[in-house]
């Protein structure tokens, strides 16, 4: 099996227990993580939800179901970096 572990063995390893605490200085650059996730996130929805909105009124599905994906992975894209970056600092 490769070196890529999944959420769940992720999630496993946390609740075991061997996890070191973390310093503050650690907890204060997950917590901008979170914080900058959340503005893109906020961001994200406002831009694509503006032109979701124009494709619902000119009644274009097809324009309508793209952006409805795009803002999908978009934000599953946002969210997944912040979750790489608060497990380097974790584990740094």
């Amino acid at each position: 099996m490769s070196g890529i572990k999944s959420a769940w063995e992720l999630a496993l390893e946390r609740l075991g227990g061997d996890e070191k605490p973390l310093t503050d200085d650690q907890k204060a650059e997950i917590a901008e993580i979170e914080s900058k996730s959340k503005a893109k996130l906020a961001e994200t929805d406002i831009l694509m939800g503006q032109k979701i909105t124009a494709a619902r009124m000119t009644g274009d599905a097809t324009q309508l179901a793209l952006l409805e994906e795009g803002l999908r992975r978009e934000k599953a894209r946002v969210r997944d970096e912040a979750v790489a970056e608060k497990e380097r600092v974790r584990n740094a």
